[in-house]
């Protein structure tokens, strides 16, 4: 389990330390000013008009050009020495494409590995510039990448035109969770032909996504380090698209009326596109903020955490990326990582929910589950079971409600936030924001038609509400033992919460008879329907809590 002040606690992706470079002086540079392309209209046209041979002759210099013979440059063009070369970022490396020749003469691979550089980005098609220079091996780059692979660095090829921009934003996105990877396994160079203009598109996007700056500071970042960079007009353009196509992605809370809602579905979609590794694989069907949070409460609970997702880049890695992507595939072994085999949330099967009738729960002086009630784990359930926050408490979940759509820091502060009454209210307000509730019309029939065997309905629902279902339900009963007052104070309001219906009254134990026919609320429950689906959800926690002890 992780704990709030340990060393090891979870981080989310640590950004780029970003260092401004002398090319600019940021002090002067208004940094939100929209960058102009390096070249006007006219010559960007000529460029892309000539053919591959005159383009080379015209504007690279042909056999002799200037990024591909290394008499030009200067020393501190070069970071890595035959390569035309500069540090972006301590992690990543900006550089002209390798030339086999230099590639041996100044052992370039002796010196990747000197500096910590672990992978190649390619971002040129097969055959382009081959008048460049000595030309291409087998008619496709300048270098052999095998070299490098066999020497134990990753390539990885994302080709499109030269001074073009890629065809669509989801694209850019595969290639910048390609590039964050990569950056994790250590550092990285990426490159293009002059390493100038594609490659700073892909740069000054992965530092749109990774340290959520802008995209104008983000090129004038870039260029300040590497001067040139981001060369043409669209591609400006492109690294600022990027910007607004991240946009969605990032709302965690809808909290703008001028916002687009979303469901769980659309909500799974989106964080798919976010997240990546071990986060991707294990949180496929399950929101994030709903993970966060209720490992946090079990932390604080002093109770074994639910899903474990380790950090460390030391353990097993599987990498999903775009097709055009070729990659050297590693895998380092940590056998002290307790890491499960199962690649996401299937772990919390239907397996664990006996198929047919279950058998009814029974309490020991008002207390479910076995043992004493801990005094941590009375005050998480008093949390969950509160439905009037004090005026202080309020604030602090709307701030984070705030930080959580604009900064990836605030997911560090809400694993280390040590208030469960804020922590369970930002809980249920993410299930009550919801476009759509989790457990739509059609899942609530299917629990009225199988209160005594959750099993079936379950099965015959979408994997996202299944498994946000059984996680909540399993969080459920890792709390225990819970007072059983209290337990079903959480399941009326988990359930309220998932069906976007208010249940007024209290259900006590096995027996729903007791549950008040009225309900004062707009969207009230009928009587029956009530017993129901608390019959249902009982039911289930029963199931789970037999498995737990077994």
């Amino acid at each position: 389990m992780l704990a709030a002040n340990d060393e090891e606690a979870e981080k989310e992706c640590i950004t780029e330390s970003l260092e401004w470079g002398t090319h600019i002086d940021k002090n002067k540079t208004d940094v939100n000013e929209n960058p102009s392309g390096a070249y006007n209209k006219l010559s960007e046209a000529l460029r892309q008009s000539f053919p591959h041979e005159a383009t080379c002759s015209m504007f690279c210099g042909g056999k002799k050009c200037k990024y591909c013979c290394c008499d030009t440059w200067k020393e501190d063009e070069q970071a890595v020495k035959g390569l035309y070369s500069h540090w972006v970022t301590e992690n990543i490396l900006a550089m002209s494409r390798p030339i086999t020749k230099y590639v041996k003469q100044f052992d370039i691979i002796s010196q990747f590995k000197r500096l910590g550089l672990t992978a190649i980005i390619n971002l040129q098609l097969p055959g382009e510039h081959y008048s460049c220079g000595d030309g291409l091996h087998n008619n496709e780059f300048s270098y052999r990448q095998q070299d490098f692979m066999d020497a134990g660095i990753f390539f990885y090829n994302f080709g499109w035109d030269d001074f073009g921009v890629v065809e669509s934003m989801t694209e850019m996105l595969d290639m910048v969770k390609v590039m964050q990877f990569a950056v994790t396994e250590g550092k990285v160079a990426i490159h293009c032909h002059a390493g100038k203009g594609r490659t700073g598109v892909l740069i000054g996007c992965f530092l749109v996504f990774q340290n959520r700056v802008t995209a104008n500071e983000a090129v004038h970042y870039v260029r300040s380090r590497r001067p040139g960079s981001v060369q043409t007009a669209p591609q400006v353009k492109c690294v600022q698209d990027f910007e607004r196509f991240l946009r969605p992605y990032r709302v965690v809370f809808h909290i703008h009326a001028d916002s687009p809602a979303f469901n769980l579905t659309q909500f799974l979609s989106r964080q798919k596109g976010i997240l990546h590794g071990f986060q991707a694989r294990k949180l496929k069907f399950l929101p994030k903020i709903i993970y966060v949070i209720c490992e946090r409460l079990l932390q604080l609970a002093k109770k074994k955490e639910l899903l474990h997702i380790p950090t460390d880049k030391s353990v097993a890695v599987e990498l999903e990326t775009a097709p055009s992507a070729l990659r050297i595939s590693r895998t380092i072994q940590n056998k002290n990582d307790g890491m499960s085999s199962n690649p996401s949330l299937d772990g919390l099967s239907l397996d664990e929910v006996p198929d047919g009738p279950t058998t009814h729960r029974h309490s020991i002086n008002g207390i479910h589950g076995q043992g004493e009630v801990l005094e941590e784990v009375n005050h998480i359930c008093q949390a969950l079971a509160n439905e009037k926050l004090s005026t202080q408490d309020s604030q602090l979940v709307t701030n984070y409600e705030k930080k959580l759509n604009e900064e990836d820091a605030a997911w560090d502060n809400l694993r280390q936030e040590n208030n469960p009454y804020v922590l369970s209210q930002l809980l249920w307000n993410w299930l009550n924001q919801l476009k759509d509730p989790v457990l739509r019309a059609q899942y609530a029939e299917l629990m009225f038609d199988h209160v005594e065997d959750p099993h079936t309905a379950l099965e015959k629902m979408d994997k996202g509400c299944r498994t946000t279902i059984m996680y909540l339900m399993k969080f459920l009963v890792q709390l225990q033992p819970i007072q059983e007052e209290l337990e079903c104070d959480i399941l009326l309001r988990l359930i309220s919460s998932l069906m976007h219906k208010t249940l007024e009254g209290q259900a006590r134990g096995s027996s729903f008879q007791d549950i008040p026919a009225s309900a004062n609320s707009l969207t009230e429950i009928k009587h029956v329907e009530k017993m129901s689906v608390f019959g249902f959800f009982y039911n289930l926690l029963e199931a789970l809590e037999d498995v737990n002890q077994a």
